[in-house]
């Protein structure tokens, strides 16, 4: 019995570990924002799509959820998080606070203006007609003053969706967006998820090396040594002919 008890254990840690992860949270917080919008907007006149990923730039975007209407394209963001929520939409990073400890991620606006864009792009529209949304789940509060496209939870995700009653796109039009958008979409499945994924680390990559290379003329960059403060710094390699620095920091 106890060594069953000890594979059942070994077994379920592999389950245990994937409940708790980011990505598992980040499933349950698409799922819940697709059902209740399914549920509350009306198909006749919003059309839902979820999991949409598109060619943008030098490689992908992915859409959590993509509705469109007469009233506009609604490109929305998902975040299932927990504690308190700090930020502004100018601000590069905003800010998590569970009890006593705060952690940084990227400003969603920001993070989601490239999924706005793609679609602005793909279907020829300004920025009128797109929608940048969103929507916190998880218990969370924003603590701070938010832009009216940041929501907080499903209820009031549609509420600010079905607030636009004026109609900025063509009710014959929209068959045509949506063939388009569908044309340029990739087939969801774990190739794309894949293939995304690859897209998100290559992008990583080249801006950690750019964050690396001198702003003045581009070459590689050395650790160096303020001689009066003892603080470390990046220095360009072609110094003193070239005199770029960054911050370690």
């Amino acid at each position: 019995m106890g060594s069953f008890g000890g594979y059942l254990l070994f077994a379920l840690v592999p389950v245990i570990l994937i409940l708790r992860s980011a990505w598992f949270k980040g499933q349950i917080g698409e799922f819940k924002v697709n059902f209740g919008m399914r549920l509350l907007l009306n198909r006749d006149v919003f059309r839902l799509f979820k999991d949409v990923t598109l060619p943008f730039e030098d490689g992908t975007t992915q859409i959590d959820h993509l509705v469109i209407s007469p009233f506009g394209i609604f490109v929305v963001e998902t975040k299932n998080m927990n504690g308190w929520i700090f930020g502004s939409s100018n601000q590069e990073r905003w800010t998590q606070q569970l009890f006593r400890k705060k952690f940084q991620f990227q400003n969603p606006l920001r993070q989601n203006y490239a999924h706005v864009k793609a679609v602005q792009d793909i279907l020829g529209l300004d920025q009128r007609h797109v929608f940048n949304v969103i929507v916190f789940l998880g218990g969370c509060k924003l603590k701070t003053s938010m832009p009216d496209e940041v929501r907080n939870g499903v209820f009031d995700l549609v509420t600010f969706i079905k607030s636009k009653r004026d109609p900025l796109l063509a009710e014959q039009d929209l068959p045509c967006l949506i063939e388009t958008l569908m044309k340029h979409r990739l087939d969801p499945g774990f190739r794309t998820r894949r293939l995304h994924l690859r897209n998100i680390k290559r992008r990583a990559a080249d801006r950690k090396l750019k964050a690396k290379s001198c702003p003045r003329c581009g070459s590689t960059m050395i650790e160096r040594t303020n001689a009066k403060s003892g603080e470390l710094f990046l220095g360009c390699r072609h110094y003193p002919q070239c005199t770029g620095t960054r911050s370690l920091s």
